[in-house]
């Protein structure tokens, strides 16, 4: 039988749903939004040009610094670096060209944590070199930060005028400012906001996409630093327990419960998740030496003064009271903690107005309100320093809580930036609530004299100090004489001198390897990294062996440089020993030699088992660089292949004749008798690769042995 024609085919399974219509209003709608957002782009924009003014117009050759060098150099060195070499983020990896011949550590969970800001900033250098690079991460920090402030106020319904003074204060807050002088990489403000925001969504409303937004909010804060992550799980749990409680007193109980345990599943499985794999896998390398020491964050910690005491770099306050400010204001750096008094009266207004008024405020306020204010409170607390001096007791404070679960915070003082997202937006709350029974011209005037007054009592000092990173002397680093000239001539590693543990001569040294592209010896290196120790070998070119143990390393030219040595206070060597020839001596006093002796046949270097530090001692016309055996010392010794290799180096007892017990790995010990000062000879066997190689003494306490760097010979 025929189906009726009247009955449609499928019309028990599934209803046509009526086409939606877009009208004309929507669409205003939609074209108001996008032009507000391209007018609140370009507005912050212009506020980062005028912040940091004149570094739009030097675009290329200024940053936002003191001076030049520092870590400002070393991100210069990143970029490029990463630029031609590419960005590891699952396995730790050592960077080749520095640090010869064993590299430099590095951190591919270190890198997963900033690619949001060092892919961009890889991309740029690729296309525009890395002061371009870092110029726009800079002035693209301070203007998203605002932006993103600004979309979270206009987002909740608190009017423009509101989202335009919290995003004006989160930008020119005093850490903000000082990082953007400073550190680079915590610049970067933007997902704070939204990690609020989300959380509000998803306390008014929620379902699976606030859910989501949440977690994304949260990811995107640990892709940009390890500090903004860790702030995001102190806003997220917070924020998740708030809702928690709104969500069980309104749809009861076991909902609330297994909203909660949702939700934080997901942020383990897409965000804890993976960062706990990357540093498993790694725990071993680089990524596991990230940890800091606790007795930090009683040094950089904040302390509650720091909050409401503005810097003593302020200059508005200056301009009152005059130079005695700088003896009365807050210390700054690290402990940078002031927020503003218009922002705390502002925030502090917001939370009394609003709880007076909760029971008539719009869900999305009423939902900031309640996370909010406890947000806040947990985040000054988590940045109080630990142990905290309290009634005359050291009283351990939340921060070292917070260093047992991420124990690369060494800053807790630096939570102040979360607590200023919480801050500024109740403090729009409280202008858009001040501001409600008030006319047009009373709002308009509210807002205008806290912006005012906000952009007085914030600013350190602006605009900020520009410089050229490359700086040496009078020219910029890419201009040296010396590095144009080894550019010139390629082929082998370099050894910069002087190697005297200083970081800002080292990041010279590296940025340096961006001009000449020859491999260099010297880096900024970690704790116990192999390299750092193998400088301490040859920490200066004129002991005997050096050229040998240099040319040994794949060393072609040593490069003297008298910029360094000048800022060092130190004397530009007078005479070389053999195994160097002068290349080029330039118009400065700077030299390049070559290295011509014959290599050592292997890598040694004194390890701190056992050994005092290096000691120079100058005598009988020659350097010596002794390291002095105190306990069962080792001696790390690396060699291309396996055989039997004659080890050649000056000892001196420091008392009485002393017998020397020398083990290469498993293989029976030499005993090599020091009666007087002389060179010494122990053949051993070794397999290829890295030995360790025991070193001791019948006992230390009566005699022990002074020994100069080892030289190999062979194999046999």
């Amino acid at each position: 039988m025929s189906r009726p024609a009247s009955v449609p085919t499928r019309s028990r399974w599934r209803a046509r749903s009526p086409r939606a219509v877009v009208t004309s209003a929507d669409r205003a709608r939609v074209a108001a939004v996008a032009i507000e957002g391209a007018v609140v782009l370009i507005a912050f924009g212009l506020l980062a040009v005028v912040i940091t003014w004149p570094l739009a117009r030097d675009f290329g050759t200024l940053i936002t610094a003191p001076f030049p060098g520092n870590d400002q150099l070393g991100y210069l060195f990143d970029f490029r670096y990463a630029a031609e070499h590419g960005i590891p983020v699952i396995r730790d990896y050592v960077q080749e060209d520095v640090a010869v011949p064993y590299g430099r550590p590095a951190s591919a969970a270190a890198n997963l944590t900033l690619l949001g800001t060092l892919l961009p900033a890889v991309l740029i250098t690729k296309v525009a070199g890395p002061i371009v690079a870092y110029n726009v991460v800079t002035l693209a920090g301070l203007a998203l930060s605002g932006a993103a402030m600004y979309l979270l106020v206009r987002w909740a319904g608190l009017g423009r005028g509101p989202a335009a003074w919290a995003g004006l204060v989160f930008v020119a807050f005093p850490y903000h400012l000082f990082a953007a002088t400073a550190f680079l990489t915590l610049v970067q403000y933007q997902a704070l906001p939204l990690v609020l925001m989300a959380l509000v969504a998803w306390a008014v409303r929620p379902r699976p996409l606030t859910g989501a937004a949440v977690v994304v909010a949260v990811a995107l804060c640990w892709l940009t630093f390890p500090y903004i992550g860790a702030m995001a799980i102190v806003m997220a749990a917070v924020g998740l327990a708030v809702a928690f409680v709104l969500h069980g007193t309104r749809d009861g109980w076991m909902p609330a419960v297994r909203r909660l345990a949702g939700i934080g599943a997901a942020i383990v499985a897409f965000v804890a998740a993976p960062l706990a794999i990357v540093a498993a896998i790694n725990s071993g390398g680089a990524t596991g030496s990230l940890a800091r020491s606790p007795s930090d964050l009683a040094l950089l910690g904040a302390e509650l003064s720091d909050f409401w005491l503005p810097p003593n770099t302020s200059a508005f306050l200056t301009g009152i009271v005059g130079g005695e400010w700088y003896a009365i204001g807050s210390v700054g750096g690290e402990r940078l903690a002031f927020v503003g008094w218009v922002t705390a009266i502002l925030a502090v207004a917001g939370v009394a107005t609003g709880v007076a008024l909760r029971r008539s405020l719009p869900p999305r306020q009423a939902a900031l309100l309640a996370i909010g204010a406890p947000m806040v409170l947990a985040l000054v607390a988590v940045s109080l320093r630990s142990p905290y001096d309290l009634w005359g007791s050291q009283v351990t404070f939340p921060s070292r809580g917070l260093y047992e679960v991420f124990d690369f915070i060494r800053a807790p003082g630096r939570f102040v930036i979360a607590a200023m997202v919480g801050l500024c937006a109740l403090g729009a709350l409280g202008l858009h609530l001040l501001g409600a029974r008030m006319s047009v011209v009373g709002r308009n005037a509210l807002v205008a004299g806290a912006i005012v007054l906000s952009g007085a009592e914030l600013g350190m000092g602006l605009p900020l100090p520009t410089t050229q990173p490359t700086l040496l002397g009078e020219r910029p680093a890419e201009e040296q004489a010396t590095w144009r000239w080894l550019a010139d001539h390629p082929g082998g590693a370099v050894m910069e001198y002087p190697e005297v543990g200083n970081t800002n001569v080292w990041r010279y040294y590296m940025f340096g390897w961006t001009v000449h592209h020859h491999p260099i010896v010297n880096a900024v290196h970690g704790p116990g990294d192999p390299g750092g120790e193998f400088t301490r070998t040859i920490l200066d070119p004129r002991p005997r062996e050096t050229p040998a143990i240099l040319a040994g390393a794949g060393v072609r030219y040593v490069v003297l440089n008298r910029w360094a040595y000048d800022a060092l206070q130190m004397r530009l060597p007078r005479r070389m020993p053999a195994g160097f020839t002068l290349a080029e001596r330039f118009a400065d006093g700077s030299e390049v030699w070559r290295v011509d002796a014959a290599p050592s046949a292997g890598q040694v270097y004194f390890t701190a088992q056992g050994f005092t530090p290096q000691r120079l001692e100058f005598g009988g016309g020659r350097l010596v660089n002794w390291r002095t055996l105190v306990g069962p010392g080792e001696v790390s010794v690396r060699v291309p292949v396996a055989g039997t290799y004659r080890v050649r180096f000056e000892a001196a007892p420091t008392g009485a004749p002393v017998d020397l017990t020398v083990a290469a790995g498993d293989a029976a010990p030499r005993v090599v008798p020091v009666r007087t000062r002389g060179e010494v000879t122990v053949d051993l066997d070794l397999p290829a690769g890295t030995t360790v190689v025991r070193t001791t003494v019948p006992d230390t306490a009566v005699a022990s042995v002074q020994m100069a760097p080892w030289v190999l010979e062979g194999p046999r």
